[in-house]
This record gives C-alpha cells, structure tokens and sequence, in this order.
C-alpha cells in the first residue's frame, strides 16, 4: 500500500495511476483485520476503501465497491450492527445484479439471509438462500454453492422450530413462575423453584442454540433470580457465568467481564476449580476482544494453571489453544507457540487414549443433580470448541507462515469466543429437541465458527497465480470469484 501511495502521490496533475492497487489494498488489509477479529480497524480500513472510491469518483456500479459493501456487510454483521450490515450488503447484491455478476448476486443473498437468521428471522432468511438458488440455476460447476444453501435453507428450517418450541416453553415458564409465587411459604415452593430451574436451563440452551442473545440474557438472570432463592452457590456461579456468555455474545465486553469476574469469585469461594478455569478463560476471551492482548493471555495462562491443579484435560486443552493463539497472532512469539503447541498434541494423545466417552466424563461437573452431559452438545453461533481443537493437528510446527496465522485467527474466535458451550457447567436435560435438529445446528455453528475463505484481491497479469486460503466452508459467503485486474 505504501508503495502504491508513494506512485500516486508523484504521479503527474490530474492523473490517478494505481488507483485500482489502492482501493483493492484496503479491502485486503480490512478482509485481514476482519479475519484476525478486529473488527473495529477492519470496518475503518473497508470504509477507507469506500471513500476514495468517492473522492476518485469511481463508478457506482465497479467492480472494486462491491467487494469492499461485501466485506463492510462481513464486519457489520459480526458487530451486531443490523442496519449498516443490511445496506451494504443490499448494496452488493445491486451492483453485481448490475454487472452481471451471478454467482456474487447469489452470495449476496445467502449473505443476507445469514442476517435474517442472526435476528431469528428465519422466514426472511428463507427466501433469500431460496432467491440464490433460484439464482444459481444459471451457473454451471457450482454443486458446492447448490450444496451450502440447500444445507443454510434446512438449518434455518430447524431453527425456526427450536424458536416455536421456545416459545411455547418461556410460556410454560410464566406459568410456573405464577405458580411458585402462589406457593410462597408451603413445603411445595422449593420444588417449583427446581422445576423453574430445570426449564430456564432448557430455554438457555434452546437460546444458545439458535443464537437468540438477547433472549439468552433474559433467561440467565431468570437463573440467576432463582438460583439466589434456592441458595444453591453452584447454581448460582454458573448462572453468573451464563449471563457473562451473553454478554459477550452481544458484544457488551465491560459487562461480560464484570458477570465473569463474580463468577470466578463465587467459585472460588466454594473451591470449584472447574468454575474457576472456565471463568479465566472466558474473562481471557473478553480481555483479546477488547484488544487488551496481555491481559488474556495473563488470563488463559491462569485458566490453564488452574485446570493442571484440579486435573481437567478438556478445560487445559481450551487454555492451551487460546494461549498459542495470543502467542502466535497476537504477539507473533514463534518459540512460545511451538512450546504450547507441544503441550496441545501431548495432551490430545492423552485425551485419544481415554477414548472420546471417558474424555466427555472426566471433563464434566461433578455434580449429577443439574442432568445430564452437555459438553458435546452445546451449540453458538459464533463457536466451536471441538472444531477449534481439531484443527491444530493440521497446522505446521516449524514455520508460522500466513496461512497458519488465518488460519489459527478465526478458528480462535471458537477458543477466543466464549467457550461455554463446549465447556459449560451442565444443564438439565429436559430439552426435548430431536437428534436431527441438533445435528443440523451444531453443524451451522460449526461452519460459523469456522475460518472464512479468504481471497486477496490483486490488480496485476499474475491474477491466477494469487494465494488463497482455503479454510472450513463458511454459512456466511465471501467473494471466491475470479481476481481484479487492472485491465478488467
């Protein structure tokens, strides 16, 4: 980019060379902040882009705006701002209509039918990935397109059932709410309250499952609210920890890490080293987002320490990632992330021998009376704990190229992410959702969670010779279509 400013700069009067170079660098640059997490510098570099496309006076409908309203739609749609995420990407979808561009149209709209679905609107959702396969139909060798939003139109299908289900289950809830307020004083009210208990648990899964954040907190403090009445400190810790995975999620990071923070204390209060580890590590996860690198990692290694003391392999293998992840990307440290990478593959060995149902015993609470296993089933939007894990054993032990670093970046938003899911305290099992709409939404928060694939953008003859890094298929599209170039 210097580069090709220094060229522009001492170009002659009224001339704009390179200006294509330009505009296509800071749509690389913000794809790669976006990739790394930062979103904040990612939207400033992408809307850069944007303005010297005005102040050039490019054309409204070239080809260089839509990817850099392609990507603004990306950065917006992580940060939770609906509107500005709907405009760009609408913006997308019109010059690629314009241009002729089908198969950007149709990522256009499976992209904004991935919008729809973060806000529960899954009618909305629908009709877009049905719009692209409409779309679609006018593209040959596109069966892995076809295949992504036939599977996006069956998981917001389920989704939209797991939300009726809530539905129905938070009026049930009201119900028993009204029902223990009459019991007040009796020897009944105690079981009421467990009984609320147990459904504000189902309704905190269901909420996770479908990333339905807002509803997430009401019913969290609703386990908070009860488990205070029952006095029960276990409870009542992981209902604190449940309200920090909200407001993570909503991208409230002050008082995420004020929620965790009271529940690493209540847990350490009564000697729960599981609680206290898993805190660390999500208060870690708060700490990267706000851009305070040292102190996660200070945080991780804490949870780590805490997790080797009270000898819970799955709680160390969550620390361990996060601490490689602010080793490698955070702080570029090669050497220490070659030492935690030794001690991630030593500890996956171990793990392996113990065999997948003794792995999932060992890491789970203690304590039987809040149901039954949840580790592996847990869902988010945003996050995969076991996908996170896997991916390590591809990466390279000796050279930390940019590939790994991409790599490494989003997948760590798993294991940067609130790793709750996988790793929560447990809940009761009352949820009554069947074995293929968990299938189908652990898959979609899989494929979320997972790296986008990343296409940098060039403006020269050696467009095809252009690196791409390939990582785990996305529900939410970027642009893999053919490169710019300064002739096209």
């Amino acid at each position: 980019m210097k580069l090709v400013k220094g060229l522009r700069e001492n170009a002659p009067s009224g001339k704009s060379p390179y200006l294509k170079e330009l505009i296509d660098s800071y749509n690389n640059l913000g794809m790669l902040e976006l990739d790394l997490d930062n979103l904040e510098e990612a939207e400033q570099l992408l809307n850069q882009g944007l303005k010297i496309c005005d102040e050039e006076e490019v054309n409204q409908y070239d080809d260089a705006r839509t990817r850099l309203h392609h990507n603004l739609g990306n950065v917006y749609t992580e940060l939770r701002n609906w509107n500005k995420a709907k405009v760009h990407i609408e913006k997308d979808i019109a010059i690629c209509r314009n241009i002729d561009h089908i198969q950007g149209e149709a990522k256009g709209f499976i992209n904004l039918g991935e919008l729809h679905s973060r806000i529960q609107k899954y009618g909305d959702a629908k009709l877009c990935y049905e719009k692209a396969l409409q779309i679609t139909k006018g593209l040959e060798d596109e069966d892995a397109l076809v295949d992504q939003i036939h599977q996006n139109i069956e998981t917001v299908t389920k989704a939209a059932e797991v939300l009726e289900e809530l539905k129905k289950d938070e009026q049930k809830l009201k119900k028993l709410v009204r029902d223990t307020s009459d019991a007040r004083g009796t020897s009944n009210e105690r079981k009421l309250l467990c009984e609320q208990h147990a459904w504000l648990d189902n309704l905190i899964e269901k909420a996770r499952m479908i990333s339905a954040w807002p509803k997430h907190k009401e019913f969290s403090k609703g386990k908070k609210r009860v488990t205070n009445e029952l006095r029960e400190k276990e409870k009542q810790s992981d209902a604190l920890l449940s309200i920090g995975e909200s407001y993570q999620k909503l991208r409230i990071f002050g008082k995420a890490r004020k929620w965790y923070m009271k529940s690493w204390n209540m847990y350490r209060s009564i000697g729960n080293l599981e609680g206290q580890a898993l805190a660390k590590v999500n208060i870690g996860n708060v700490l990267d987002s706000c851009g305070d690198w040292a102190g996660a990692l200070q945080a991780f290694e804490e949870g780590y320490r805490i997790a080797v003391e009270g000898n819970l392999p799955n709680v160390q293998l969550s620390a361990l990632e996060n601490m490689h992840y602010s080793h490698m990307v955070r702080f570029d440290s090669v050497e220490d992330a070659k030492k935690v990478h030794e001690k991630i593959d030593n500890l996956k060995q171990k793990l392996n021998q113990h065999g997948a149902r003794d792995t999932v015993s060992d890491y789970c609470s203690e304590t039987e009376s809040e149901g039954g296993d949840a580790s592996d089933k847990m869902l988010d939007q945003e996050d995969s704990g076991e996908h996170a894990a896997n991916t390590y054993s591809e990466e390279p032990d000796d050279h930390v190229v940019l590939a790994s670093l991409v790599h490494r970046s989003r997948s760590s938003s798993n294991t940067k992410a609130s790793k709750i899911h996988s790793i929560q305290k447990k809940v009761d099992r009352s949820c009554d959702i069947d074995e293929r709409t968990r299938e189908v939404l652990s898959k979609s928060c899989s494929n979320q969670s997972g790296k986008r694939r990343v296409r940098v953008f060039i403006s020269d003859d050696e467009a095809d010779q252009s690196p791409e890094i390939d990582q785990s298929k996305k529900k939410r599209t970027n642009r893999t279509d053919s490169l710019s170039t300064s002739g096209a």
